[in-house]
This record gives C-alpha cells, structure tokens and sequence, in this order.
C-alpha cells in the first residue's frame, strides 16, 4: 500500500481538473512487488495522451488490466521488485511480459503469481518456489 502524510498533499497548479491532489512522497508500506503502468487516454476530441500510474494493489491492476476500452489501454507494464523476490540483492524494475496467477487450492486466500520479465533471470516469483505451487494449473492475467 502506498501511503502519505497531510504536509505532502498540495492542490495540482494544473486547471484542467480541480479535484486533483499531487502528492510530492509517497512510501510503500511493505517491501513488495508493485506495477508501474504506462497507460493511453484518449480524450472525447480525440486528443492522446497518456498517464503512469503506479499500483500495489493486485485487485486493483487485475481490474486495470481486464477491460480495455476504446478510450485508454495500457501501453507498457513494469514490474518493480524487492530483492527478496528478484533475488538480485536490491530494487529492479523490469519490462513486464506475462503475469499469471496460481491458486493453490480454491478453499485457500493465498495467490501466488508467476512473472516473466525481460531481463536475463527471466522470471520471478512472488511466493518462495517450493516445488508444489509453481506447477499447477495457473490463469493468464496479463500478456504483452
């Protein structure tokens, strides 16, 4: 979850929509993996223009990714990971190219997911491999 304090909310010197808030910092409150989506809009006039949107929630980036519309679509897709899950020993961000989901039993909560990057590790996990989980059944959530 990212998160922010009062201070670090400013109203946007944009005019263009005045309910709109920058935050100048933002942290992440546990060191997971997070998406940071490159995303087209076009507008009513049919102008284009394109936003990057950063997302910690899974639920959140299934539905982003689940219905594109004529109006915006996703371009590109990274994947930013902590050391534990890119086992590189610090913070990448890799060019996402699948990500599927594995669910280890329908009676459990735990989600597991499989990424493909295009990097030379290939791929990573987000649950530690075990020989069990990584070999069922998965669904394909997102494909460059």
């Amino acid at each position: 979850m990212f998160e922010t304090h009062a201070k670090d909310i400013t109203p946007s010197p944009f005019d263009y929509d005045e309910g709109l808030l920058e935050l100048a910092v933002v942290r992440q409150r546990f060191h997971a993996e997070w998406f940071y989506v490159a995303q087209h809009i076009r507008s009513d006039e049919g102008e284009l223009s394109s936003n990057m949107l950063l997302i910690d929630d899974i639920n959140e980036f299934k539905a982003l990714v689940s219905e594109p519309t004529t109006s915006s679509w996703i371009r590109d897709i990274y994947l930013v990971t902590p050391a534990a899950v890119n086992k590189a020993g610090v913070w990448m961000i890799d060019l996402l190219l699948e990500m599927k989901e594995v669910t280890p039993s329908p009676t459990l909560v735990n989600r597991n997911f499989i990424y493909k990057v295009n990097n030379a590790a290939g791929y990573y996990f987000s649950t530690r491999v075990d020989g069990n989980w990584e070999g069922l059944p998965s669904k394909t959530l997102y494909r460059r």
